[in-house]
This record gives C-alpha cells, sequence and structure tokens, in this order.
C-alpha cells in the first residue's frame, strides 16, 4: 500500500517535472546556506539559478529527481552499474524492484558511484565551477527501477552535496 501510495504521488510528480521542462529554484536558507531545487518552475538553466545565488551564500545542495525522460542520464546510471556489478544488476532486476527489496538494496552504493561519475554530475559541477564548489557526495531517496520498457529505469530523488572551495583538501 505504502508503495502505491508512493508510486501515485512520483508518477504526478514526473507529470509536473518532467526533463523537457525541468527548471531551477534557489532558496536560501536562515542560516545563509542556498539549496537548488529542480522543480517545474523558477530559472531556465541551472547556470542561471546559480548566478543567482549571492557570493556569501553556499550552494550546498542541488536536488534533482532522476527522470525516466532523462535518457543519457538514464544510460550512464545503467551502463556503469552493469559495466561495474552486472550480477547483482541481473539479481535486481529479476526481482520486485521496489525501494525496499534486498536486491535493489545491494546497488546503493554502485547507484551512488553512478551518479556521482555521471556527464549529469560533471555538467553540474561545471555550473558551479563559477562559485568555485564542487560536488563530493551524492545522497538519494526513494531510489526503485521500474522495468516496465525495454530498459530498466532508476528512480529517485538525488540530493548533490558540496563543498566550498575553502574546504577543499588540497591535490598532490
Amino acid at each position: 500500500m505504502k508503495l502505491t501510495a508512493f508510486s501515485i504521488i512520483f508518477i504526478f510528480f514526473t507529470q509536473l517535472v518532467s526533463a523537457d521542462n525541468l527548471k531551477w529554484e534557489p532558496t536560501i536558507r536562515d542560516d545563509g546556506v542556498s539549496v537548488i531545487f529542480a522543480t517545474n518552475e523558477g530559472f531556465e538553466s541551472l547556470g542561471e539559478a546559480i548566478g543567482s545565488v549571492p557570493n556569501d551564500s553556499w550552494i550546498m545542495h542541488v536536488v534533482v529527481p532522476l527522470l525516466p525522460q532523462n535518457t543519457d542520464f538514464q544510460k550512464d546510471i545503467h551502463y556503469y552499474i552493469k559495466e561495474n556489478q552486472q550480477g547483482e544488476l541481473d539479481a535486481a532486476l529479476n526481482s520486485a524492484g521496489n525501494m525496499h527489496n534486498p536486491k535493489v538494496i545491494a546497488l546503493h552504493e554502485i547507484f551512488t558511484e553512478a551518479v556521482l561519475n555521471s556527464k549529469y554530475a560533471e555538467s553540474i559541477n561545471i555550473a558551479l565551477a563559477s562559485r568555485c564548489e564542487r560536488i563530493t557526495t551524492v545522497s538519494f531517496e526513494k531510489f526503485y527501477i521500474s522495468k516496465t520498457s525495454a530498459k530498466p529505469q532508476y528512480s529517485a530523488i538525488l540530493w548533490f552535496t558540496t563543498e566550498k572551495c575553502n574546504q577543499q583538501k588540497s591535490e598532490n
């Protein structure tokens, strides 16, 4: 029942926010930290949203739904997981793809790696570079795999966490 309710909410959300009409809404918390959410209202591009945030505010998170319509991102995720954990992926695909399934849970770590190594994450880093910020980690909510089409579709709400330059470790 809970999965059904979540599925209905997620389908409604994806109808409002699709890869084609994705917009970006920055918010500044009381402590001065910013979070940029992908929504159905706001700036047309992530770059515009980032540019609207005052320089003295750290963009701590960029929050994005992983949507089935974002086919390039979906392909990056799928091929990374398939290349690195084929057996676990097959097991998850042969089971119920819901978020509580142990075979899907076994993909959490590789899913995180896939997201961080995607061209999509790289594009966010490029947009953040003008502020001397970069993605350091990604966390997610509501990760599940849908098998309703020829290729599996990964769904989640992604929280990209960034780091300011003065917190970055020097690279050798």
